[in-house]
């Protein structure tokens, strides 16, 4: 018996992230991730001499409104695939 077996497997694409998903899924988040990243790119924290946070910085995921809109890109963007199959 072969160590390795060759098997086909279907992936998913994600061309936004530029990376390829095993999952549906996995792929709509990735792409919703990235979609969302570059709508609304994040500032790095600011510090002062003392080493005192002067400005938190800001990721999309910290806004009650993005994190709505990214469920609901990936529900659309799965939407999409699955009326493409059909």
């Amino acid at each position: 018996m072969p160590a390795i077996l060759v098997d086909v497997q279907q992936v998913y694409t994600a061309p936004t992230k530029g990376r390829r998903y095993l999952t549906a899924r996995g792929a709509a988040r990735a792409e919703a991730d990235a979609m969302l990243t570059r709508a609304y790119p994040s500032d790095q924290p600011e510090y002062d001499d003392m080493g005192r946070c002067l400005y938190g910085g800001f990721h999309w995921s910290s806004d009650e409104r993005l994190v709505r809109v990214h469920k609901r890109l990936m529900r659309l963007l799965l939407r999409r695939l699955r009326n493409s199959h059909d």
